[in-house]
């Protein structure tokens, strides 16, 4: 509990039906029951029944009978020998910033809809429930005062040392929190960085290692392996196709290079599998008679198939 001199009572108790049902009687003596809760400070427990009649000038049965009629309405429950209020802890527990800030900013709001010509300053004076979020923070620091003051009486003030007498550090804020926290970033290796140079693409990251541990970082070997990559692209091969430039690199060619490797029937100096959709998968050898003349009518079948039904197209 924050404080014994006081206890927070909610305008809601108006419109609460376990407290509107009470008769007059029972409904104070509800009042006064919080009262002497707020001031034993134990969370909602209440003082023996024996204690509450002679603090509130009445008989002991008198209590019981009362409290019996409160523990019905669901507002106090037996707890051993003494008796408790529900959900007083929880009532009474301190606001937190936030909630009092959300709630200043809601009595605003509320304040524009009607129309109220007060300033925050006015309705701070009239009503202590409008107090603005700064006075409210030096309320607080009020009421650590007053409750301290009787231990600061009693129990003499240790001697500062050097350290209680140093400056706080300044806590550092969340910006610099997420930047000591952010991961330093993994270099990219050389031979990606010339892939990029020349594809004017970064491969992808699974293939990262594969192109670092095959060409490395010697300069003679970025060199063929740029001018691979550039080859490849430029003859209009697909750029994410990194295992067929590696195998390139490895065989130390250059792709369109040299005699009859830009040739329409020439088969050498293209990647395994590269026509593979359109006849047969071919090696890297030079082809024979029988494969080029293969592939030519396979080539020729394919374009007399598009005449034909360019052909048969309405017109």
């Amino acid at each position: 509990m924050p404080s014994n001199y006081w206890i927070k009572l909610y305008h809601e108790i108006l419109e609460d039906p376990k407290m509107g049902r009470l008769p007059d009687r029972t409904w104070r003596r509800a009042i006064e029951i919080f009262l002497l809760a707020g001031e034993t400070n134990g969370n909602g427990t209440l003082p023996p029944p024996s204690d509450i009649a002679w603090r509130l000038r009445t008989t002991e049965a008198e209590v019981m009978e009362d409290l019996e009629a409160l523990a019905t309405a669901g507002i106090v429950e037996p707890n051993g020998d003494h008796w408790h209020v529900i959900n007083f802890a929880k009532r009474q527990a301190a606001t937190g910033n936030a909630e009092r800030q959300q709630q200043w900013r809601d009595r605003q709001r509320k304040s524009q809809y009607y129309n109220d010509d007060e300033t925050d300053e006015q309705q701070g004076h009239n009503d202590p429930g409008n107090e603005n979020v700064t006075s409210r923070y030096a309320d607080t620091d009020i009421d650590i005062d007053i409750d301290t003051e009787s231990e600061a009486e009693t129990e003499p003030e240790p001697p500062k040392t050097a350290e209680a007498q140093a400056p706080a550090p300044t806590p550092s804020t969340p910006k610099s929190r997420r930047k000591s926290q952010k991961k330093p970033r993994t270099p990219v290796p050389p031979a990606v960085r010339v892939f990029r140079e020349n594809a004017h693409r970064y491969p992808a990251k699974s293939w990262y290692s594969d192109v670092a541990q095959t060409v490395g970082d010697d300069p003679g070997n970025l060199e063929l392996w740029g001018k691979i990559v550039h080859a490849w692209v430029g003859l209009g091969w697909k750029p994410t196709n990194v295992n067929g430039m590696l195998e390139f690199y490895r065989r130390r060619e250059i792709p369109g290079d040299g005699k009859g490797k830009n040739n329409a029937n020439s088969l050498r100096g293209r990647p395994a599998g590269f026509i593979g959709s359109q006849t047969t998968a071919y090696d890297y050898n030079d082809p024979t008679p029988e494969e080029i003349t293969e592939f030519q009518a396979a080539v020729d079948a394919r374009a007399a198939q598009r005449r034909g039904q360019a052909a048969a197209a309405p017109g």
